[in-house]
Protein backbone atom coordinates (compact mmCIF):
# COMPACT_ATOMS: atom_id res chain seq x y z
CA UNK A 1 0.00 0.00 0.00
CA UNK A 2 1.31 3.42 -0.99
CA UNK A 3 0.40 5.74 1.86
CA UNK A 4 1.24 8.78 -0.26
CA UNK A 5 -1.92 8.06 -2.23
CA UNK A 6 -4.25 8.02 0.77
CA UNK A 7 -7.31 10.24 0.23
CA UNK A 8 -5.60 13.60 0.21
CA UNK A 9 -8.83 15.54 0.73
CA UNK A 10 -9.39 13.86 4.06
CA UNK A 11 -5.76 13.92 5.11
CA UNK A 12 -5.71 17.70 4.87
CA UNK A 13 -6.97 19.27 8.07
CA UNK A 14 -10.00 21.48 7.62
CA UNK A 15 -9.38 22.95 11.07
CA UNK A 16 -7.43 26.18 11.27
CA UNK A 17 -4.49 26.07 13.66
CA UNK A 18 -5.25 29.68 14.52
CA UNK A 19 -8.22 28.57 16.66
CA UNK A 20 -6.93 27.23 19.96
CA UNK A 21 -8.43 23.99 21.19
CA UNK A 22 -8.88 23.48 24.93
CA UNK A 23 -5.57 22.23 26.32
CA UNK A 24 -6.12 19.02 28.22
CA UNK A 25 -3.32 17.28 30.03
CA UNK A 26 -3.28 13.52 29.45
CA UNK A 27 -1.23 11.13 31.53
CA UNK A 28 -2.55 7.70 30.58
CA UNK A 29 -0.92 5.98 27.60
CA UNK A 30 -3.47 3.18 27.19
CA UNK A 31 -6.83 4.61 28.26
CA UNK A 32 -9.62 2.29 29.32
CA UNK A 33 -13.31 3.05 28.95
CA UNK A 34 -13.62 4.99 32.22
CA UNK A 35 -10.54 7.04 31.33
CA UNK A 36 -12.10 7.92 27.98
CA UNK A 37 -15.39 9.03 29.53
CA UNK A 38 -13.60 11.19 32.10
CA UNK A 39 -11.37 12.67 29.42
CA UNK A 40 -14.37 13.36 27.18
CA UNK A 41 -16.25 15.20 29.94
CA UNK A 42 -13.64 17.93 29.76
CA UNK A 43 -14.98 18.99 26.38
CA UNK A 44 -18.47 19.66 27.78
CA UNK A 45 -18.70 23.43 27.93
CA UNK A 46 -20.65 25.03 30.80
CA UNK A 47 -21.33 28.35 29.00
CA UNK A 48 -22.73 26.46 25.99
CA UNK A 49 -24.96 24.37 28.25
CA UNK A 50 -26.18 27.49 30.03
CA UNK A 51 -27.00 29.16 26.71
CA UNK A 52 -28.92 26.10 25.51
CA UNK A 53 -30.85 25.87 28.78
CA UNK A 54 -31.72 29.57 28.61
CA UNK A 55 -32.98 29.16 25.03
CA UNK A 56 -35.11 26.17 26.03
CA UNK A 57 -36.60 28.05 28.98
CA UNK A 58 -37.48 31.02 26.79
CA UNK A 59 -39.10 28.75 24.22
CA UNK A 60 -41.35 26.99 26.74
CA UNK A 61 -42.11 30.21 28.61
CA UNK A 62 -43.43 31.70 25.37
CA UNK A 63 -45.47 28.55 24.71
CA UNK A 64 -47.43 29.21 27.92
CA UNK A 65 -49.26 31.95 26.04
CA UNK A 66 -49.98 29.75 23.02
CA UNK A 67 -51.93 26.57 23.81
CA UNK A 68 -49.44 24.94 26.21
CA UNK A 69 -49.30 21.15 26.20
CA UNK A 70 -47.91 18.62 28.68
CA UNK A 71 -44.31 19.08 27.46
CA UNK A 72 -44.54 22.84 28.06
CA UNK A 73 -45.49 22.36 31.70
CA UNK A 74 -43.06 19.47 32.21
CA UNK A 75 -39.95 21.21 30.91
CA UNK A 76 -40.79 24.48 32.64
CA UNK A 77 -41.06 22.43 35.84
CA UNK A 78 -37.62 20.94 35.21
CA UNK A 79 -36.19 24.40 34.52
CA UNK A 80 -37.50 25.73 37.84
CA UNK A 81 -36.61 22.53 39.71
CA UNK A 82 -33.02 22.35 38.44
CA UNK A 83 -32.32 26.03 37.80
CA UNK A 84 -31.99 25.61 34.02
CA UNK A 85 -31.98 29.04 32.40
CA UNK A 86 -33.77 30.57 35.38
CA UNK A 87 -33.18 30.65 39.16
CA UNK A 88 -34.64 27.57 40.88
CA UNK A 89 -38.14 28.08 42.30
CA UNK A 90 -39.71 25.16 44.17
CA UNK A 91 -43.27 26.49 44.14
CA UNK A 92 -43.28 27.13 40.39
CA UNK A 93 -41.59 23.76 39.78
CA UNK A 94 -44.36 22.11 41.78
CA UNK A 95 -47.09 24.07 39.98
CA UNK A 96 -45.90 23.14 36.50
CA UNK A 97 -45.03 19.54 37.39
CA UNK A 98 -48.54 18.99 38.74
CA UNK A 99 -50.02 20.50 35.57
CA UNK A 100 -47.95 18.13 33.43
CA UNK A 101 -48.78 15.13 35.65
CA UNK A 102 -52.48 15.85 35.37
CA UNK A 103 -52.08 15.76 31.58
CA UNK A 104 -50.53 12.30 32.10
CA UNK A 105 -47.01 13.15 31.00
CA UNK A 106 -45.03 10.00 32.00
CA UNK A 107 -41.90 12.05 32.72
CA UNK A 108 -43.77 14.41 35.04
CA UNK A 109 -45.22 11.52 37.04
CA UNK A 110 -41.75 10.01 37.18
CA UNK A 111 -40.17 13.23 38.48
CA UNK A 112 -42.95 14.24 40.86
CA UNK A 113 -41.28 12.63 43.87
CA UNK A 114 -38.10 14.65 43.27
CA UNK A 115 -39.92 17.70 44.64
CA UNK A 116 -40.14 15.98 48.05
CA UNK A 117 -37.83 14.63 50.71
CA UNK A 118 -38.26 13.00 54.12
CA UNK A 119 -36.16 12.54 57.27
CA UNK A 120 -34.87 9.12 56.15
CA UNK A 121 -34.72 10.02 52.46
CA UNK A 122 -33.13 13.46 52.16
CA UNK A 123 -32.69 15.14 48.81
CA UNK A 124 -29.40 13.76 47.53
CA UNK A 125 -28.89 16.40 44.86
CA UNK A 126 -28.21 19.74 46.54
CA UNK A 127 -28.69 22.62 46.04
CA UNK A 128 -32.12 21.64 44.66
CA UNK A 129 -34.98 22.40 47.03
CA UNK A 130 -37.71 19.97 48.09
CA UNK A 131 -40.75 19.87 50.37
CA UNK A 132 -40.38 17.91 53.60
CA UNK A 133 -42.87 15.05 54.16
CA UNK A 134 -42.98 11.99 56.38
CA UNK A 135 -41.11 8.82 55.44
CA UNK A 136 -44.38 6.96 54.89
CA UNK A 137 -45.76 9.73 52.69
CA UNK A 138 -42.59 9.87 50.63
CA UNK A 139 -42.55 6.11 50.01
CA UNK A 140 -46.25 6.08 49.16
CA UNK A 141 -45.91 8.99 46.73
CA UNK A 142 -42.79 7.64 45.03
CA UNK A 143 -44.17 4.13 44.49
CA UNK A 144 -47.57 5.35 43.30
CA UNK A 145 -46.18 7.96 40.90
CA UNK A 146 -43.50 5.64 39.46
CA UNK A 147 -46.07 2.90 38.90
CA UNK A 148 -48.40 5.29 37.08
CA UNK A 149 -45.48 6.61 35.02
CA UNK A 150 -44.50 3.06 34.04
CA UNK A 151 -48.08 2.18 33.14
CA UNK A 152 -48.22 5.11 30.70
CA UNK A 153 -45.14 3.90 28.86
CA UNK A 154 -42.10 5.13 30.81
CA UNK A 155 -40.98 1.55 31.21
CA UNK A 156 -37.21 2.02 30.93
CA UNK A 157 -36.61 4.22 33.95
CA UNK A 158 -39.75 3.84 36.05
CA UNK A 159 -39.75 0.03 36.15
CA UNK A 160 -36.00 0.00 36.71
CA UNK A 161 -36.44 2.31 39.71
CA UNK A 162 -39.31 0.25 41.12
CA UNK A 163 -37.18 -2.86 40.83
CA UNK A 164 -34.32 -1.09 42.58
CA UNK A 165 -36.61 0.11 45.39
CA UNK A 166 -38.05 -3.38 45.90
CA UNK A 167 -34.51 -4.69 46.48
CA UNK A 168 -33.32 -1.72 48.55
CA UNK A 169 -34.94 -2.37 51.93
CA UNK A 170 -38.06 -3.92 53.45
CA UNK A 171 -39.83 -0.59 53.86
CA UNK A 172 -39.96 -0.05 50.10
CA UNK A 173 -41.00 -3.64 49.38
CA UNK A 174 -43.72 -3.35 52.04
CA UNK A 175 -45.04 -0.19 50.37
CA UNK A 176 -45.13 -1.87 46.95
CA UNK A 177 -46.94 -4.87 48.44
CA UNK A 178 -49.32 -2.58 50.32
CA UNK A 179 -50.29 -0.67 47.18
CA UNK A 180 -50.60 -3.96 45.31
CA UNK A 181 -53.00 -5.28 47.95
CA UNK A 182 -55.19 -2.18 47.86
CA UNK A 183 -55.40 -2.08 44.06
CA UNK A 184 -56.00 -5.83 43.75
CA UNK A 185 -58.77 -5.72 46.34
CA UNK A 186 -60.46 -2.81 44.59
CA UNK A 187 -60.48 -4.65 41.25
CA UNK A 188 -61.84 -7.81 42.88
CA UNK A 189 -64.63 -5.83 44.49
CA UNK A 190 -65.42 -4.15 41.17
CA UNK A 191 -65.56 -7.29 39.02
CA UNK A 192 -66.62 -9.91 41.58
CA UNK A 193 -68.54 -7.89 44.16
CA UNK A 194 -66.41 -9.47 46.92
CA UNK A 195 -66.47 -7.14 49.96
CA UNK A 196 -65.41 -9.74 52.55
CA UNK A 197 -62.03 -8.13 53.20
CA UNK A 198 -63.21 -4.54 53.05
CA UNK A 199 -63.51 -4.09 56.83
CA UNK A 200 -59.94 -5.36 57.35
CA UNK A 201 -58.66 -2.98 54.69
CA UNK A 202 -60.51 -0.06 56.24
CA UNK A 203 -58.81 -0.78 59.57
CA UNK A 204 -55.48 -0.78 57.73
CA UNK A 205 -56.43 2.56 56.21
CA UNK A 206 -57.17 4.01 59.67
CA UNK A 207 -53.76 2.84 60.90
CA UNK A 208 -52.11 4.33 57.84
CA UNK A 209 -53.91 7.62 58.37
CA UNK A 210 -51.98 7.94 61.64
CA UNK A 211 -48.72 7.08 59.85
CA UNK A 212 -49.42 9.78 57.29
CA UNK A 213 -48.51 12.46 59.81
CA UNK A 214 -45.76 10.62 61.66
CA UNK A 215 -42.40 12.38 61.57
CA UNK A 216 -43.83 15.22 59.49
CA UNK A 217 -43.87 18.90 60.35
CA UNK A 218 -46.14 21.72 59.23
CA UNK A 219 -44.51 21.77 55.80
CA UNK A 220 -45.88 18.35 54.87
CA UNK A 221 -47.55 18.92 51.48
CA UNK A 222 -48.77 15.38 50.93
CA UNK A 223 -52.50 16.15 51.14
CA UNK A 224 -51.99 18.85 48.55
CA UNK A 225 -50.26 16.54 46.08
CA UNK A 226 -53.12 14.02 46.18
CA UNK A 227 -55.77 16.71 45.98
CA UNK A 228 -54.19 18.43 43.00
CA UNK A 229 -53.05 15.45 40.89
CA UNK A 230 -54.45 12.27 39.35
CA UNK A 231 -53.00 10.25 42.26
CA UNK A 232 -55.52 8.96 44.79
CA UNK A 233 -55.47 8.91 48.59
CA UNK A 234 -55.75 5.49 50.22
CA UNK A 235 -59.06 6.26 51.90
CA UNK A 236 -60.56 7.06 48.50
CA UNK A 237 -59.76 3.53 47.37
CA UNK A 238 -61.95 1.94 50.08
CA UNK A 239 -65.24 3.32 48.82
CA UNK A 240 -67.99 1.17 47.39
CA UNK A 241 -66.48 -0.22 44.18
CA UNK A 242 -69.55 0.89 42.24
CA UNK A 243 -68.65 4.52 42.99
CA UNK A 244 -65.55 4.38 40.81
CA UNK A 245 -65.65 5.49 37.21
CA UNK A 246 -64.84 3.06 34.44
CA UNK A 247 -61.75 5.12 33.58
CA UNK A 248 -60.36 4.82 37.12
CA UNK A 249 -60.88 1.05 37.20
CA UNK A 250 -59.28 0.71 33.75
CA UNK A 251 -56.28 2.75 34.86
CA UNK A 252 -55.76 0.67 38.01
CA UNK A 253 -56.04 -2.57 36.00
CA UNK A 254 -53.39 -1.25 33.65
CA UNK A 255 -51.12 -0.36 36.58
CA UNK A 256 -51.58 -3.82 38.07
CA UNK A 257 -50.59 -5.33 34.72
CA UNK A 258 -47.34 -3.35 34.77
CA UNK A 259 -46.79 -4.22 38.43
CA UNK A 260 -47.13 -7.96 37.66
CA UNK A 261 -44.70 -7.58 34.79
CA UNK A 262 -42.24 -5.77 37.06
CA UNK A 263 -42.58 -8.51 39.66
CA UNK A 264 -41.80 -11.12 36.99
CA UNK A 265 -38.40 -9.45 36.55
CA UNK A 266 -37.40 -9.96 40.17
CA UNK A 267 -34.80 -12.71 40.66
CA UNK A 268 -36.80 -14.14 43.57
CA UNK A 269 -39.77 -14.75 41.25
CA UNK A 270 -37.92 -16.73 38.60
CA UNK A 271 -40.07 -19.84 39.21
CA UNK A 272 -43.30 -17.82 39.04
CA UNK A 273 -42.37 -15.70 36.02
CA UNK A 274 -44.81 -17.36 33.62
CA UNK A 275 -47.68 -17.09 36.11
CA UNK A 276 -46.99 -13.39 36.76
CA UNK A 277 -46.78 -12.67 33.01
CA UNK A 278 -50.17 -14.37 32.54
CA UNK A 279 -51.67 -12.28 35.36
CA UNK A 280 -50.24 -9.16 33.72
CA UNK A 281 -52.02 -10.02 30.45
CA UNK A 282 -55.28 -10.61 32.35
CA UNK A 283 -55.15 -7.12 33.85
CA UNK A 284 -54.19 -5.56 30.51
CA UNK A 285 -57.16 -7.28 28.88
CA UNK A 286 -59.49 -5.96 31.61
CA UNK A 287 -58.10 -2.45 31.09
CA UNK A 288 -58.39 -2.64 27.30
CA UNK A 289 -61.98 -3.88 27.58
CA UNK A 290 -62.67 -0.70 29.59
CA UNK A 291 -61.11 1.44 26.82
CA UNK A 292 -57.75 2.10 28.47
CA UNK A 293 -55.50 3.37 25.68
CA UNK A 294 -52.25 2.66 27.55
CA UNK A 295 -53.23 -1.01 27.98
CA UNK A 296 -53.14 -1.52 24.20
CA UNK A 297 -49.68 0.01 24.10
CA UNK A 298 -48.44 -2.11 27.01
CA UNK A 299 -49.69 -5.31 25.42
CA UNK A 300 -47.87 -4.38 22.21
CA UNK A 301 -44.75 -3.39 24.15
CA UNK A 302 -44.62 -6.62 26.18
CA UNK A 303 -46.05 -8.73 23.36
CA UNK A 304 -43.05 -11.01 22.85
CA UNK A 305 -42.83 -11.89 26.56
CA UNK A 306 -46.58 -12.47 26.78
CA UNK A 307 -46.50 -14.86 23.82
CA UNK A 308 -43.31 -16.59 24.97
CA UNK A 309 -45.03 -17.88 28.12
CA UNK A 310 -47.85 -19.53 26.19
CA UNK A 311 -50.47 -16.80 26.37
CA UNK A 312 -52.86 -16.54 23.44
CA UNK A 313 -53.39 -13.07 21.98
CA UNK A 314 -55.72 -12.98 19.01
CA UNK A 315 -54.52 -9.55 17.90
CA UNK A 316 -51.08 -8.98 16.36
CA UNK A 317 -48.46 -6.74 17.91
CA UNK A 318 -48.78 -4.26 15.03
CA UNK A 319 -52.58 -4.15 15.37
CA UNK A 320 -52.29 -3.43 19.10
CA UNK A 321 -49.79 -0.63 18.46
CA UNK A 322 -52.00 0.80 15.70
CA UNK A 323 -55.03 0.72 18.00
CA UNK A 324 -53.10 2.51 20.76
CA UNK A 325 -51.91 5.14 18.28
CA UNK A 326 -55.42 5.65 16.92
CA UNK A 327 -56.65 6.18 20.48
CA UNK A 328 -54.01 8.87 20.99
CA UNK A 329 -51.17 7.15 22.86
CA UNK A 330 -48.08 9.32 22.10
CA UNK A 331 -45.49 6.55 22.42
CA UNK A 332 -47.47 4.30 20.07
CA UNK A 333 -47.72 7.21 17.65
CA UNK A 334 -43.94 7.59 17.84
CA UNK A 335 -43.43 3.89 17.08
CA UNK A 336 -45.66 4.05 13.98
CA UNK A 337 -44.25 7.41 12.91
CA UNK A 338 -40.73 6.03 13.08
CA UNK A 339 -41.69 3.03 10.94
CA UNK A 340 -43.72 4.92 8.36
CA UNK A 341 -41.43 7.92 7.89
CA UNK A 342 -38.86 6.00 5.84
CA UNK A 343 -41.37 3.92 3.90
CA UNK A 344 -41.12 3.88 0.08
CA UNK A 345 -44.79 4.87 0.01
CA UNK A 346 -45.47 8.61 -0.02
CA UNK A 347 -48.81 8.04 1.68
CA UNK A 348 -47.16 6.12 4.53
CA UNK A 349 -44.47 8.79 4.83
CA UNK A 350 -47.16 11.42 5.26
CA UNK A 351 -48.89 9.22 7.82
CA UNK A 352 -45.59 8.79 9.66
CA UNK A 353 -44.99 12.53 9.75
CA UNK A 354 -48.49 13.11 11.14
CA UNK A 355 -47.96 10.49 13.84
CA UNK A 356 -44.66 12.12 14.84
CA UNK A 357 -46.25 15.56 15.03
CA UNK A 358 -48.97 14.17 17.29
CA UNK A 359 -46.54 12.31 19.55
CA UNK A 360 -44.24 15.33 19.87
CA UNK A 361 -46.61 16.81 22.46
CA UNK A 362 -44.60 14.93 25.11
CA UNK A 363 -41.40 16.69 23.95
CA UNK A 364 -39.12 13.66 23.99
CA UNK A 365 -35.72 13.87 22.37
CA UNK A 366 -35.75 11.42 19.45
CA UNK A 367 -39.28 12.47 18.56
CA UNK A 368 -38.14 16.10 18.21
CA UNK A 369 -35.12 14.93 16.21
CA UNK A 370 -37.34 13.17 13.65
CA UNK A 371 -39.64 16.18 13.40
CA UNK A 372 -36.59 18.40 12.85
CA UNK A 373 -35.22 16.27 10.02
CA UNK A 374 -38.68 16.25 8.44
CA UNK A 375 -38.51 20.05 8.26
CA UNK A 376 -35.20 19.76 6.39
CA UNK A 377 -36.53 17.45 3.68
CA UNK A 378 -36.74 18.66 0.11
CA UNK A 379 -38.36 15.72 -1.63
CA UNK A 380 -42.09 15.95 -0.85
CA UNK A 381 -44.45 18.90 -0.77
CA UNK A 382 -46.46 17.78 2.23
CA UNK A 383 -43.53 18.49 4.55
CA UNK A 384 -42.68 22.04 5.60
CA UNK A 385 -39.66 21.73 3.34
CA UNK A 386 -36.43 23.57 3.92
CA UNK A 387 -37.56 25.20 7.16
CA UNK A 388 -34.13 25.34 8.77
CA UNK A 389 -35.28 27.70 11.54
CA UNK A 390 -37.84 25.20 12.83
CA UNK A 391 -35.36 22.35 12.44
CA UNK A 392 -32.69 24.15 14.48
CA UNK A 393 -35.20 24.95 17.22
CA UNK A 394 -36.36 21.32 17.41
CA UNK A 395 -32.80 19.97 17.52
CA UNK A 396 -31.78 22.33 20.33
CA UNK A 397 -34.89 21.43 22.29
CA UNK A 398 -34.07 17.76 21.72
CA UNK A 399 -30.64 18.22 23.34
CA UNK A 400 -32.34 19.81 26.35
CA UNK A 401 -35.07 17.15 26.48
CA UNK A 402 -35.11 13.67 27.96
CA UNK A 403 -35.00 10.65 25.68
CA UNK A 404 -38.15 8.83 24.68
CA UNK A 405 -38.39 5.34 26.27
CA UNK A 406 -38.96 3.67 22.90
CA UNK A 407 -36.11 5.48 21.09
CA UNK A 408 -34.33 3.40 18.46
CA UNK A 409 -31.33 5.76 18.62
CA UNK A 410 -30.58 8.05 21.54
CA UNK A 411 -29.59 11.73 21.46
CA UNK A 412 -28.87 11.74 17.71
CA UNK A 413 -29.44 15.49 17.68
CA UNK A 414 -26.20 16.00 19.62
CA UNK A 415 -24.17 14.63 16.74
CA UNK A 416 -26.15 16.57 14.12
CA UNK A 417 -25.72 19.87 15.94
CA UNK A 418 -22.01 19.24 16.45
CA UNK A 419 -21.58 18.34 12.79
CA UNK A 420 -23.63 21.32 11.59
CA UNK A 421 -21.70 23.85 13.67
CA UNK A 422 -18.34 22.29 12.79
CA UNK A 423 -19.10 22.52 9.06
CA UNK A 424 -20.85 25.92 9.30
CA UNK A 425 -24.11 24.70 7.82
CA UNK A 426 -26.35 27.21 9.58
CA UNK A 427 -24.49 30.51 9.57
CA UNK A 428 -27.52 32.26 8.06
CA UNK A 429 -29.27 32.32 11.47
CA UNK A 430 -28.22 35.68 12.89
CA UNK A 431 -30.38 35.15 15.99
CA UNK A 432 -28.51 32.00 17.06
CA UNK A 433 -26.74 32.98 20.26
CA UNK A 434 -24.58 29.84 20.08
CA UNK A 435 -22.67 31.38 17.17
CA UNK A 436 -20.81 33.51 19.70
CA UNK A 437 -18.76 30.38 20.44
CA UNK A 438 -15.96 28.99 18.27
CA UNK A 439 -17.41 26.34 15.94
CA UNK A 440 -14.91 23.68 17.00
CA UNK A 441 -15.70 24.37 20.64
CA UNK A 442 -19.39 23.89 19.82
CA UNK A 443 -18.74 20.70 17.87
CA UNK A 444 -16.56 19.21 20.62
CA UNK A 445 -19.20 20.07 23.22
CA UNK A 446 -22.04 18.32 21.37
CA UNK A 447 -19.95 15.27 20.43
CA UNK A 448 -18.70 14.92 24.02
CA UNK A 449 -22.18 15.40 25.49
CA UNK A 450 -23.46 12.50 23.38
CA UNK A 451 -20.51 10.29 24.34
CA UNK A 452 -20.76 10.91 28.10
CA UNK A 453 -24.42 9.93 27.99
CA UNK A 454 -23.12 6.49 26.88
CA UNK A 455 -25.89 6.18 24.35
CA UNK A 456 -26.37 3.75 21.48
CA UNK A 457 -24.90 5.75 18.60
CA UNK A 458 -21.10 5.80 18.21
CA UNK A 459 -20.72 8.32 15.38
CA UNK A 460 -19.87 11.15 17.83
CA UNK A 461 -16.90 9.07 19.04
CA UNK A 462 -15.43 9.19 15.54
CA UNK A 463 -15.92 12.90 15.04
CA UNK A 464 -14.60 13.92 18.44
CA UNK A 465 -11.58 11.69 17.81
CA UNK A 466 -11.09 13.38 14.43
CA UNK A 467 -11.24 16.82 16.06
CA UNK A 468 -8.70 15.80 18.69
CA UNK A 469 -6.45 14.22 16.08
CA UNK A 470 -6.46 17.26 13.80
CA UNK A 471 -5.99 19.88 16.49
CA UNK A 472 -3.68 18.23 18.99
CA UNK A 473 -0.83 16.06 17.74
CA UNK A 474 0.55 15.11 21.16
CA UNK A 475 1.16 11.39 21.46
CA UNK A 476 -1.16 11.11 24.46
CA UNK A 477 -3.97 12.84 22.54
CA UNK A 478 -3.61 10.47 19.58
CA UNK A 479 -3.90 7.53 21.98
CA UNK A 480 -7.30 8.80 23.08
CA UNK A 481 -8.38 9.38 19.49
CA UNK A 482 -7.45 5.78 18.65
CA UNK A 483 -9.34 4.53 21.72
CA UNK A 484 -12.45 6.47 20.63
CA UNK A 485 -12.29 4.94 17.15
CA UNK A 486 -11.89 1.48 18.65
CA UNK A 487 -14.97 1.99 20.82
CA UNK A 488 -16.95 3.18 17.77
CA UNK A 489 -16.20 -0.12 16.02
CA UNK A 490 -18.63 -1.68 18.52
CA UNK A 491 -21.57 0.11 16.84
CA UNK A 492 -24.14 -2.27 15.39
CA UNK A 493 -24.62 0.12 12.46
CA UNK A 494 -22.21 -1.19 9.82
CA UNK A 495 -21.84 2.29 8.30
CA UNK A 496 -20.54 3.65 11.61
CA UNK A 497 -18.44 0.55 12.26
CA UNK A 498 -16.91 0.88 8.80
CA UNK A 499 -16.27 4.60 9.17
CA UNK A 500 -14.52 4.01 12.51
CA UNK A 501 -12.22 1.47 10.82
CA UNK A 502 -11.65 3.95 7.97
CA UNK A 503 -10.62 6.73 10.38
CA UNK A 504 -8.43 4.32 12.31
CA UNK A 505 -6.69 3.48 9.06
CA UNK A 506 -6.16 7.19 8.38
CA UNK A 507 -4.57 7.59 11.80
CA UNK A 508 -2.16 4.70 11.37
CA UNK A 509 -1.32 5.91 7.84
CA UNK A 510 -0.35 9.41 8.99
CA UNK A 511 3.43 9.70 8.57
CA UNK A 512 3.59 12.47 11.19
CA UNK A 513 1.76 10.33 13.73
CA UNK A 514 4.73 9.92 16.10
CA UNK A 515 4.79 6.35 17.41
CA UNK A 516 1.43 5.51 15.84
CA UNK A 517 2.47 5.44 12.18
CA UNK A 518 1.95 1.80 11.17
CA UNK A 519 1.25 0.94 7.49
CA UNK A 520 0.40 -2.66 8.36
CA UNK A 521 -2.30 -1.66 10.86
CA UNK A 522 -3.54 1.00 8.45
CA UNK A 523 -3.95 -1.58 5.67
CA UNK A 524 -5.75 -3.96 8.06
CA UNK A 525 -8.13 -1.21 9.20
CA UNK A 526 -8.91 -0.12 5.64
CA UNK A 527 -9.62 -3.71 4.63
CA UNK A 528 -12.09 -4.09 7.50
CA UNK A 529 -13.66 -0.75 6.61
CA UNK A 530 -14.19 -1.86 3.01
CA UNK A 531 -15.76 -5.11 4.20
CA UNK A 532 -18.31 -3.33 6.42
CA UNK A 533 -19.05 -0.37 4.13
CA UNK A 534 -19.64 -2.50 1.05
CA UNK A 535 -22.62 -4.11 2.79
CA UNK A 536 -24.50 -0.88 3.60
CA UNK A 537 -25.86 -0.16 0.14
CA UNK A 538 -28.71 1.98 1.49
CA UNK A 539 -26.51 4.41 3.45
CA UNK A 540 -25.10 7.60 1.93
CA UNK A 541 -22.30 7.88 4.47
CA UNK A 542 -21.38 4.20 4.18
CA UNK A 543 -21.30 4.25 0.39
CA UNK A 544 -19.44 7.57 0.22
CA UNK A 545 -16.52 6.30 2.27
CA UNK A 546 -16.56 2.96 0.46
CA UNK A 547 -16.21 4.87 -2.83
CA UNK A 548 -13.28 6.80 -1.34
CA UNK A 549 -11.59 3.54 -0.33
CA UNK A 550 -12.01 2.15 -3.86
CA UNK A 551 -10.90 5.39 -5.47
CA UNK A 552 -7.58 5.43 -3.61
CA UNK A 553 -7.05 1.70 -3.19
CA UNK A 554 -7.02 1.81 0.60
CA UNK A 555 -6.66 -1.79 1.80
CA UNK A 556 -8.24 -3.06 -1.43
CA UNK A 557 -7.43 -3.08 -5.14
CA UNK A 558 -8.10 0.34 -6.62
CA UNK A 559 -11.32 0.35 -8.67
CA UNK A 560 -12.04 3.80 -10.04
CA UNK A 561 -14.97 2.81 -12.34
CA UNK A 562 -16.79 1.14 -9.44
CA UNK A 563 -16.12 4.19 -7.23
CA UNK A 564 -17.63 6.44 -9.92
CA UNK A 565 -20.71 4.20 -10.15
CA UNK A 566 -21.19 4.41 -6.39
CA UNK A 567 -20.83 8.21 -6.41
CA UNK A 568 -23.35 8.40 -9.26
CA UNK A 569 -25.80 6.26 -7.27
CA UNK A 570 -25.36 8.45 -4.18
CA UNK A 571 -26.04 11.61 -6.17
CA UNK A 572 -28.99 10.40 -8.24
CA UNK A 573 -30.74 7.53 -6.45
CA UNK A 574 -30.29 7.97 -2.69
CA UNK A 575 -32.23 10.24 -0.31
CA UNK A 576 -30.94 11.99 2.78
CA UNK A 577 -34.46 12.34 4.33
CA UNK A 578 -33.55 15.72 5.80
CA UNK A 579 -30.48 14.47 7.70
CA UNK A 580 -27.88 17.31 7.50
CA UNK A 581 -25.02 14.80 7.83
CA UNK A 582 -26.23 12.65 4.94
CA UNK A 583 -27.11 15.76 2.91
CA UNK A 584 -23.59 17.15 3.41
CA UNK A 585 -21.96 13.91 2.26
CA UNK A 586 -24.30 13.71 -0.73
CA UNK A 587 -23.21 17.23 -1.75
CA UNK A 588 -19.60 16.20 -1.20
CA UNK A 589 -20.12 13.16 -3.40
CA UNK A 590 -21.61 15.37 -6.11
CA UNK A 591 -18.57 17.66 -6.06
CA UNK A 592 -16.21 14.69 -6.14
CA UNK A 593 -18.11 13.13 -9.05
CA UNK A 594 -18.07 16.39 -11.02
CA UNK A 595 -14.32 16.79 -10.47
CA UNK A 596 -13.58 13.23 -11.56
CA UNK A 597 -15.81 13.30 -14.66
CA UNK A 598 -14.27 16.61 -15.78
CA UNK A 599 -10.83 15.03 -15.59
CA UNK A 600 -12.07 12.12 -17.68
Amino acid sequence: MNTDELGQEDLQSDISTADSFESIELTVNAPDHDDIIEFTKQFIDAPIRYTLNAQAFQYYAQKLEDSPGPSTYYYLARCYMLGFGIPANLELAYQYMVSAANLLHPGALHDLNQLFRSPSYPNRRPPYMAYLVSDYNFRRLKVASLLMSASLGNYNTAIKQLLHLSQQDNAWQDMINHLDMIYTNLIQRYFQGDDRHLMDLQRIAMRNAQLLQANADGKDKIDRIYTETVLMLENELFQDAKNFSQDTIADICNQLGVLRYMQSLQPTQIHHKGELITHALTYFNHAAALNCTAAYYNMANYYDQLIYYGNVITTSKWQLMTEAAARGHPLAQYELGYQYLHSPSKIEQLQGWMYLMLSSKLGYSDNLYLVATSYLREDYRFFDCGNADLARTMLKLAVFSLEIPAAKYSKRECFLLGFAYQHQLWLDDTTDTLLQFNRYRLAAHFYAYAITKQLNCYLPYCYLAKLIEKRDDRSSSISYAIALYQLAINDQDLAVKGYACYRLGKTYANRSGHNYYNPSKANESFTKAAYYLEMVTNSINGQYYYANILLHGLGVIRDKPKALDILHTICNHMRHYGDPYQSYLQSKARRRLNDLTQVL
